[in-house]
């Protein structure tokens, strides 16, 4: 099944391509134009422009960065830190400034806990981060999702294409079926009413 999906999108792209290159360049406010004569409508939605403009994007963006940059600086912090505690150690160890071999021990084992904790909440904190990155994916990609069965309720679409400077399915296309800023500005809008 998924392989008669895959030749079936094939195909669909091959007929975009060979409409898109016979057709003289209009301007990106055009409707969308059917590329087969069954009436298959394509449209093409660059994702970049979505993350660079949907308000959402953006806003989640700095919030993810702005606390990532918080955890680094609390961790460089606290492994700093350590660093001198771990100096003092070996300078104490150097001068023979423990009373005993058991105390050293201690002491150095003490450290080693501290070390094993800062790589603990190193790790915590990443897989932190990452976990809220996938949830903020997966509600942009609902809030796309959404947006696009409103913008599409009237069926005029048959397939929406993605287009992306990192996973691009679409090597050429005509602008006239580019539909980022109409889906844009209902992406903002819908979000703004929140």
């Amino acid at each position: 099944m998924k392989k008669y999906y895959s030749l079936f999108l094939v195909a669909l792209v091959a007929m975009a391509l060979v409409a898109c290159g016979d057709k003289q360049q209009t301007p990106a406010k055009a409707a969308p134009v059917a590329v087969s004569g069954n009436g298959v409508t394509i449209a093409v939605v660059d994702l970049d422009s979505i993350m660079a403009k949907y308000h959402f994007a953006v806003q989640a963006n700095d919030e993810l960065m702005s606390e990532a940059e918080d955890a680094r600086v609390n961790l460089n912090q606290k492994a700093r830190a350590l660093e001198n505690k771990m100096a003092d150690f070996q300078k104490k160890v150097d001068n023979n400034a423990f009373l005993s071999q058991d105390r050293a021990r201690s002491e150095a084992e003490k450290l080693q806990r501290e070390q094993a904790n800062l790589e603990n909440q190193s790790n915590q904190l990443g897989m932190k981060l990452q976990e809220k990155q996938v949830d903020l994916s997966l509600q942009l990609q609902d809030s796309v999702d959404n947006a696009l069965k409103i913008l599409n309720a009237d069926g005029r679409f048959a397939l929406v294409l993605t287009n992306s400077a990192m996973a691009n399915n679409v090597l050429y296309c005509d602008p006239a079926l580019d539909i980022t800023d109409e889906l844009l500005e209902l992406l903002n809008k819908r979000y703004s009413k929140k």
